[in-house]
């Protein structure tokens, strides 16, 4: 699981996790919005639109449904309402940027000159379409609920990488994830 940050931050209201995945933006955000795979990792969607203004309305099991409206999308980025039946609305903003590789390489090695030559040839046959991705959601609004939402995100989010890896988990495992994912953030709380 490459979590990269997990931030519940219950003053300002608002969940913040950043995910990296191998693949480039354009593929995660592809997938994102793949309507034949999205639900492998958030559930079955009966309506997507995912332009501003249109309206996703997502099943998450025994007609449970999520109802979000588009109000932002630039590039690899959107921000949408979250609406459960028995929740207040929220907000969920999401984006993908490329994750580029570090400039920061240690200590100069003995043979200053021989590796300069070597590392600018890495890096310039190192792009963006290359690098690895990371995908942050922020989900505002949550009040009470936020604990249960940084759970549900990361079994989420665990289940999209590995749905983006062309191998699903088996929906039976999600309870199991979360209850997994609980105990392991009630030992870091600890």
């Amino acid at each position: 699981m490459p979590l990269r940050e997990l931030s519940a931050d219950s003053s300002a209201d608002t969940l913040t996790i950043a995910w990296e995945l191998p693949a480039s933006p354009e593929t995660v955000w592809a997938h994102l919005q793949n309507i034949e795979t999205m639900s492998e990792w958030l559930g079955r969607p009966l309506t997507f639109d995912s332009r501003v203004g249109g309206e996703i309305i997502i099943d998450h099991d025994d007609s449970y449904l999520c109802r979000s409206e588009v109000l932002a999308v630039d590039g690899h980025s959107a921000e949408l309402t979250w609406s459960f039946p028995d929740e207040p609305t929220s907000r969920v903003a999401v984006s993908v940027t490329a994750e580029l590789p570090p400039t920061d390489r240690g200590p100069a090695p003995r043979d200053a000159e021989a590796s300069t030559a070597e590392v600018g040839a890495a890096e310039a046959n190192t792009s963006a379409a290359d690098a690895p991705s990371v995908l942050v959601l922020r989900h505002a609004g949550l009040g009470d609920l936020i604990d249960s939402y940084r759970t549900g995100w990361i079994a989420h989010l665990s289940f999209f990488e590995a749905s983006l890896a062309g191998t699903p988990l088996p929906s039976s495992q999600f309870w199991p994830l979360c209850a997994t994912v609980d105990r392991l953030l009630e030992r870091g709380d600890g």
